[in-house]
């Protein structure tokens, strides 16, 4: 709302305010008439006063006044551009999960190793192999009889024996040497239990440079703790211009899986039944990912663990984040121990630890990112009891982290392309009067906040006035992308500005705003890690970390505008020690002052009540001329104009005793040329009575 200040100027004394025109003395009574002068109400409008938000107004350095707004087009911050999700890690400890199921064991012979047990057969042979490293021998004999030894596989920390109702056990076998093998036997077999091999099989031939995959079922098998692996018997073949490499190998793989028990029996010391190193990866949308975080502060968060055990013995769980260190150099853990289960019922546990100020190491030492490396150790508490666990029992344990907020992560956060759009209003023009600015000039400021390199292109930005649109256009906008460098470290919470600046010179930013513009539409480009897409892993963002768009104005108002009608009410505050009932007719005077440089081309003036019924008015019968400014634009000799109506006893009194204010609508209109409002600018009204007046007792 467009503001105007009225002010009421009352005499003080009634005699300071008389012009005796004519004294008439009546010998019958102790009353004369008088003529009276009265200021009855002031007002002054300013430039201000046409403006919604004078806050946005300053005085330029040639005092003109221009209004200065900025209005922030997008932000986005780290918590916009990804978030942390929660993380779950289930532990189940029973015999159709038992370690052995995904244990995995590779054995690897080498050239060197089987020219070593050649020597010792007393085969000079392999000291010949030996001797020609690196080079070629134009013959190689034919060699059998030789072995890989033994290849041990232990299950100890798990069960001591299990009879087995389902499993498989896969063998690889890789032949890396420069010739075949033929005559492979493999043997898998207890190391106490007697009895035949758990499996034993046979390969004719291997060639050189491939390898063999073979499964093998292990349903009906007992199975002790300690295994053994082994290639019984190999045949190396014999071949002409043979190069010789001694780390050449032979490499056998063994894996267990998908193991299910009918029983485990054992007598449980305290030991250690599970104590791994656990990974697990945050996954990011399709928009982040390339992100490969290596460092994650937090702010908040927890680490909640729930236990649930059938066994009829204590279990220590441990849990612990070994890549995450707090000021005091410690990692965060949870430690309990579940009592043993009642017969045919579970024991159960829950516990919880804060993450806040815990720093994490997301390589997991180096080898990756965007993992956690979660240390898990169970253990059962000696009791001297001896246990038969069966298919039916179990200890499951849930740990979980939740509500992880970082307040910095480091890392490379990819090379990501997105696209920013929308419509911000411009309330700036709202109520501004019709004016077509001569001077203006716009700004668009990125401040970028993140330790991360990026580049902006402008795509769109249209003003907008209802179902009119121009969109803004000009040479910076075609100078290409806005590079917008990193943020250095240590500076975590340093700023990068770039702006462009869009005026008559270099643009149609006068026609933009001539709109005038409601609101602005926009659509821009950004891009992070702009150029090589192999980056080093130095990205890094905050919480406080974002980019933003600003979009700045700075609009003197100079110009020219078409006719523009404006009505404001001034109070009328008569002396309260006038006795109204005395007042004869008299004469209303509007005394206008005019320091624009603009002209009032119509006025009218209301008398209302305060219901707002009129009670007279009167009205300007040749335009008031706008004020005469200098060279400098203030105006020295301002216009003046009075308007005038006289009004019989009874009406006056109607508007001095229910007239509450004076309503005036008046039109103001530039000259053909363009004017400057400076600060100084006023236009005055005054209004004054002169009537009769009857005085004495």
């Amino acid at each position: 709302m467009i503001r105007t200040a009225f002010r009421t100027c009352l005499p003080g004394a009634l005699a300071g305010l008389l012009l005796l025109s004519g004294c008439r003395f009546d010998p019958d009574g102790l009353s004369w008439k008088t003529d009276l002068l009265a200021p009855i109400a002031y007002a002054t409008v300013t430039p201000m006063d046409f403006i919604p938000d004078t806050s946005l107004v300053q005085t330029g350095p040639d005092g003109v006044l221009r209004i200065l707004f900025r209005d922030t087009l997008n932000s986005a911050t780290l918590s916009e551009i990804g978030t942390l999700p929660d993380t779950a890690t289930t532990i189940a400890v029973r015999l159709n999960t038992l370690v052995l199921s995904s244990d995995t064991v590779t054995q690897s012979i080498t050239l060197a190793d089987l020219a070593r047990q050649l020597q010792a057969q007393g085969n000079i042979f392999g000291a010949i192999i030996l001797a020609n490293h690196g080079g070629t021998l134009p013959i190689v004999p034919a060699t059998p009889g030789l072995s890989s030894g033994a290849i041990p596989v232990d299950g100890s920390a798990f069960f001591n024996f299990a009879d087995l109702e389902a499993g498989e056990l896969v063998l690889s076998i890789a032949n890396n040497f420069p010739l075949d093998l033929q005559n492979v036997i493999f043997e898998i077999r207890n190391a106490q239990l007697p009895g035949p091999p758990i499996v034993s099989d046979t390969f004719a031939v291997i060639p050189k440079n491939t390898s063999v995959t073979e499964s093998y079922d292990l349903a009906g098998k007992q199975v002790e703790s300690q295994l053994i692996g082994e290639l019984k018997n190999l045949d190396l073949q014999g071949g002409f211009l043979v190069p010789i490499d001694t780390t050449d190998d032979i490499v056998v793989q063994l894996q267990a899986r998908d193991l299910i028990a009918r029983t485990a029996t054992a007598i449980f010391p305290a030991q250690t039944i599970l104590d791994t190193i656990r990974r697990t990866s945050y996954r990011f949308g399709s928009d982040f990912s390339e992100v490969q975080l290596t460092r994650l502060n937090i702010k908040a968060g927890r680490i909640r663990a729930q236990a649930v055990s059938t066994v009829q013995d204590s279990i220590l769980f441990e849990y612990e984040l070994p890549g995450a260190v707090n000021a005091a150099g410690s990692s965060p853990k949870i430690r309990f121990k579940l009592p043993p289960a009642p017969p045919g019922g579970t024991a159960s546990l829950e516990r919880e630890v804060s993450l806040a100020g815990y720093s994490v190491d997301l390589t997991a030492g180096g080898a990756t990112f965007n993992t956690l490396e979660e240390a898990i150790r169970a253990s059962l508490v000696f009791s001297g009891n001896l246990v038969t666990l069966n298919q039916s029992d179990s200890v499951v344990v849930n740990f979980a982290l939740e509500g992880v907020e970082p307040s910095y992560v480091e890392g490379n956060f990819g090379q990501d392309v997105f696209t920013v759009s929308g419509t911000e209003a411009l309330e700036v023009f709202e109520d501004l009067p019709p004016i077509v600015f001569e001077r203006a000039a716009i700004r668009l400021l990125i401040e970028h906040r993140a330790g991360i390199p990026a580049q902006v292109e402008i795509l769109e930005l249209t003003a907008i006035d209802g179902a009119e649109s121009l969109p803004l256009s000009g040479t910076p906008l075609l100078a290409g992308p806005i590079l917008l460098p990193a943020v250095a470290l240590p500076d975590t919470n340093g700023a990068v500005y770039r702006t462009l600046t869009l005026d008559r010179q270099n643009s149609n930013v006068l026609q933009v705003l001539n709109l005038p513009p409601r609101q602005v539409r926009y659509r821009a480009r950004l891009t992070t890690n702009p150029g090589a897409r192999q980056l080093p892993y130095g990205n890094f963002l905050t919480d406080q970390s974002r980019i933003s768009a600003y979009l700045e104005a700075e609009v003197p108002l100079e110009g020219r505008s078409a006719p523009y009608t404006r009505t404001d009410t001034i109070a009328l505050s008569p002396d309260p020690s006038l006795d109204l009932d005395r007042l004869g007719s008299g004469t209303l005077r509007l005394l206008i002052e005019n320091r624009f440089p603009i002209a009032c081309t119509a006025l009218d003036a209301v008398f209302v009540e305060a219901n707002g019924a009129e009670i007279a008015r009167f009205a300007a019968d040749a335009p008031i001329p706008a004020g005469i400014p200098d060279a400098q634009g203030v105006v020295q000799a301002p216009a003046l104009a009075t308007l005038e109506a006289s009004f019989d006893g009874d009406t006056l009194r109607r508007i001095l005793q229910r007239g509450s204010r004076l309503r005036v609508t008046y039109v103001l209109e530039t000259p053909a040329t363009p004017v400057k409002l400076l600060s100084s600018a006023t236009l005055t009204a005054r209004l004054i009575g002169q009537f009769e007046y009857e005085a004495g007792n």
